[in-house]
């Protein structure tokens, strides 16, 4: 083969090569990119092949400017990849903003709902107890007929009309010795009261085995989460155990919360044997069960929270005294529509950050303290304060650097002036919409003509700009 025949056998292999690597340029540049790789690939491959220079190229340098182009093609591609992911795209939308509070909401909600330390004192919460004169109250409180008597007994144990609750209990406490065969005979405070008491009060019960087993037809007895703990070592295989209460025999078939044993007498364990120990030398109760209604007419636990709800946007409110932002005098301001989208979107934050700080001070003042401690109920007033006071200034700084066209973070931050020339010229931080709408102006110094930041709305003067960037200004 000749000299010019190897000469185009390597010229094709280069191009070969440049062509490839032209592959891995995003499709929008890869003509200009391949055009440009051979254009310097034909002076590289001329240098090879001149045969009036005294030093010549080897082959080599054009190989390598092929393998360089690779390496180019592949940072091309990456940067595109950065460009184009969705992540990307939507970082520091609306939408973003909205999702993650719609998250930590659900997250916040489903903590009070599963954990059974906040749902032993939300059950608490809707609980009333009274000490009735007379045991002889107990068979006639739940009578459905409201009869004048039935309503006057209940405002006089309770405080509450009849209608605020939706179910009546009673229980009494004894001391009596209890055996079994694993354990020395111990005394234990016993609660004998209806099978229905865990049904009307609402306490969850927690199964610990085959509950089933009761050939006999003994009283059922549900241990108190402490005792389980405490005297059993948490067995979960205790269920149809026979125990003996004093001279009662009885088999066990679960664990009530720990809320049961915020109720007076704390009971080490529930005895279903009816009325049958009911007499004047124990300690009787009555147990009311509240609705909804009653629920929130009562007072409950809920209150310390929105008392701190409260507290904190009234110290918001005379402590902030910045805008969310202006326009200046005659400057062109985005339509009606998107200014109301504008609010409704801080409305929107507001009204998720409420029930947010609500649940979450729920679960710090049950989770990290004792429950049904007074530290529990300062802790979840407290924390309301705390977060919802950092909760509602995040959502008004948020919303100051929010544009007021697309609702997306502005971005880019510029140091505009030299605070040294305020009198001369404003000074501050310049702020841009990544989709060209607008620009935000903070002052660095607040001026009796330039006190609060501003938006300037971008006409389609400035697309070209944007346009670069792969982004316009549409909405």
């Amino acid at each position: 083969m000749t000299s010019s025949g190897i000469e185009l056998v390597v010229r094709k292999v280069h191009l070969g090569l440049v062509w490839g690597a032209s592959l891995l340029v995003p499709a929008s540049k890869r003509s200009e990119w391949l055009e440009e790789w051979r254009a310097e690939l034909w002076y590289v491959l001329r240098e090879c092949s001149s045969k009036t220079s005294v030093h010549p190229r080897p082959v080599k340098e054009a190989t390598l400017f092929c393998i360089g182009a690779y390496r180019d093609a592949i940072w091309l591609r990456r940067r595109s990849w950065r460009t184009q992911q969705p992540l990307a795209q939507i970082r520091g939308s609306a939408f973003v903003c909205a999702l993650a509070q719609v998250g930590i909401l659900f997250a916040a909600w489903e903590i009070a709902q599963l954990s059974p330390r906040v749902v032993a004192v939300n059950e608490m919460a809707r609980i009333r107890v009274s000490r009735p004169r007379s045991p002889e109250l107990f068979p006639t409180l739940d009578d459905r007929v409201r009869h004048a008597g039935v309503e006057d007994q209940v405002k006089e144990l309770f405080g509450f009309p009849r209608r605020y609750f939706d179910g009546f209990s009673h229980y009494s406490i004894t001391t009596d010795a209890v055996s079994i065969q694993s354990m020395p005979t111990t005394e234990w405070k016993i609660a004998h009261s209806p099978s229905t008491f865990f049904t009307v009060t609402k306490f969850p019960v927690r199964s610990i085995g085959n509950a089933q087993m009761n050939p006999a037809g003994l009283p059922y007895l549900i241990l108190s989460e402490k005792t389980w703990l405490q005297n059993f070592g948490g067995n979960r295989n205790l269920a149809g155990t026979q125990m003996r209460i004093d001279s009662v025999d009885a088999i066990v078939t679960g664990v009530a919360s720990s809320g049961s044993m915020s109720l007076p007498g704390e009971a080490n364990a529930w005895l279903f044997d009816g009325d049958a120990q009911s007499g004047k030398n124990n300690a009787n109760f009555v147990v009311g069960h509240l609705t909804a209604i009653g629920y929130f007419q009562a007072g409950p636990r809920w209150v310390l929270s929105v008392i701190g709800i409260i507290l904190a946007v009234l110290l918001l409110f005379l402590t902030t005294h910045s805008s969310i932002g202006e326009y200046g005098k005659g400057a062109h301001k985005p339509s009606l529509v998107r200014r109301s989208l504008f609010w409704a979107f801080l409305i929107f934050k507001i009204a998720f950050i409420l029930p947010t700080v609500y649940f979450a001070s729920l679960d710090f003042g049950c989770l990290l303290v004792q429950p049904f401690s007074q530290s529990s109920g300062i802790l979840q007033g407290v924390s309301a304060l705390v977060l919802c006071l950092f909760a509602l200034t995040w959502a008004l700084r948020d919303q100051q650097r929010r544009c007021p066209v697309c609702l997306g973070r502005l971005s880019h931050p510029v140091e505009v002036g030299q605070l040294s020339q305020t009198f001369l010229a404003w000074s501050g931080t310049e702020l841009v919409c990544q989709r060209g709408h607008v620009l935000l102006h903070i002052p660095g110094i607040p001026t009796s003509w330039f006190d609060v930041q501003r938006w300037v709305c971008l006409d389609r003067s400035w697309q070209f700009l944007f346009a670069r960037l792969g982004v316009s200004q549409g909405n």
